[in-house]
């Protein structure tokens, strides 16, 4: 994914803040104990985020224990998931599985240098794809469907978030069955997080999609400035309302903070990048 989906460090306890960095250890951890050194590059605060989210539902919390980072072994000790966690175990496999679909969308797109990290992943992406085919079915179709509506250089940016949204729901889904309550929330929860991840990656790179002239629904449907940012709310204020509904049992705290802080976070600091590229843009 994109990396947007992360807490609002500030509004954090430390105890939170700590809880938080276990995760995201753990799985850098499992991505280098299931799928090798090269997946540990596959790392995401989005996929640290799917798997809290996860683990957040199941009956049993995942507990921690204190060790070094393996590439800070003279650091400081550290809390890091260490346990068999299954939310964790999906998280990576999506890790691994996007990480992939991204390098061939690279390669495609010709940034022909990305090629030479494709060899190193893909043991790891084969056996992402042995243990968990159905996200990999999902990721394949979701994704060149994808792919076909930004072909044809579709000017509603609805559709493209749509289908990226679609993309997000079905891989939460796949997880496991919680139940036809829980599901049915989930999906409106990943159909509303993946729109805003479209959404404000096309907004965060429209000075450079214009410059190179590269597909961005928001310049060819003319939805700048305001009307982008409207645009990108709706989808954090749905998503917030999606997640009131949730019955999480385990780090409430820091998917709360996530869901209801973080993305206009990400979203406050993305119009402060953009802002100040138009500032340092040179004039004509």
């Amino acid at each position: 994914m994109f990396g947007y989906i992360r807490p609002n460090i500030p509004e954090l306890r430390v105890r939170e803040k700590l809880r938080y960095d276990a995760w995201y250890c753990g799985l850098c951890a499992r991505l280098g104990r299931e799928y090798g050194l090269a997946a540990r590059a596959c790392l995401s605060y989005d996929c640290t985020f799917l798997a809290i989210m996860l683990g957040s539902l199941e009956d049993e919390s995942v507990s921690s224990e204190i060790a070094h980072c393996p590439f800070k072994p003279l650091g400081k000790k550290k809390p890091i998931i260490k346990e068999a966690s299954p939310a964790l175990g999906y998280a990576a496999a999506v890790c691994v599985l996007l990480a992939k679909y991204k390098l061939d969308d690279d390669i495609a797109d010709g940034k022909k240098l990305r090629a030479a990290a494709k060899p190193p992943l893909l043991p790891a992406y084969k056996k992402a794809k042995k243990n968990f085919p159905a996200v990999d079915s999902i990721l394949k179709k979701k994704l060149r469907e994808l792919a076909e509506i930004e072909a044809r250089r579709e000017s509603d940016p609805d559709i493209p978030a749509n289908a990226f949204g679609e993309l997000l729901a079905e891989v939460l889904l796949a997880y496991k069955d919680f139940g036809a309550e829980t599901s049915l929330i989930l999906r409106d929860l990943g159909l509303n997080i993946g729109r805003f991840i479209y959404l404000i990656d096309a907004f965060d790179d429209m000075e450079k999609d214009k410059k190179h002239g590269l597909y961005n629904p928001f310049l060819l449907s003319g939805t700048v400035g305001k009307d982008a940012e409207f645009l990108i709310n709706i989808s954090i204020n749905n998503a917030v309302s999606a997640y009131d509904l949730l019955n999480t049992k385990h780090d409430n705290a820091i998917t709360a903070n996530i869901i209801t802080e973080g993305l206009f976070a990400a979203l406050d600091n993305c119009i402060g990048r953009t802002e100040s590229l138009r500032k340092d843009a040179p004039k004509k």
